[in-house]
């Protein structure tokens, strides 16, 4: 209330139709749709199957001195030809086992949809059909 007794003015925002029309036009949309459906389809549920072992490759990263006697990295495995294990070992010393997890998970999820996005609009001239490409991609 103002000091005369009047209630101030509100201004309300109007949309108009044609504006929300104009923005489904636009195929960015399709884009951020996509993508809430590919996070929810591919979405963190864990640390299951192979991710044990990878895991187990980051602890030994991180605390060579435990798994000392341990025939698999005694003599060497797949893990001494990657950078993964030094990458997933930071998140999880940084965030812990669980986050740490989920944050790799997370980033190689958006990783992977900025590089299809990159390779996509490479093979097409106009940037609508990428973006077409790659909410199809999605979709499956």
């Amino acid at each position: 209330m103002r000091e005369d007794g009047h209630y101030s003015s509100v201004k309300v925002a109007v949309v108009k139709p044609s504006a929300v029309l104009k923005a489904f036009r636009s195929p960015l949309w399709l884009f951020f749709l996509g993508i809430a459906f590919f996070f929810a389809v591919n979405h963190y549920i864990g640390i299951i199957s192979d991710g044990r072992l990878y895991l187990l490759q980051a602890v030994h990263w991180l605390h060579p001195e435990r798994f000392s006697d341990d025939a698999a990295f005694m003599f060497g495995n797949q893990d001494s030809f990657c950078l993964f294990s030094p990458v997933y070992a930071t998140f999880v010393k940084c965030f812990g086992v669980d986050f740490g997890s989920k944050s790799a998970c997370f980033l190689s999820q958006s990783l992977w949809i900025i590089g299809f996005l990159l390779v996509t609009r490479r093979f097409f001239a106009k940037f609508h059909a990428s973006l077409l490409t790659l909410f199809l991609r999605l979709l499956l």
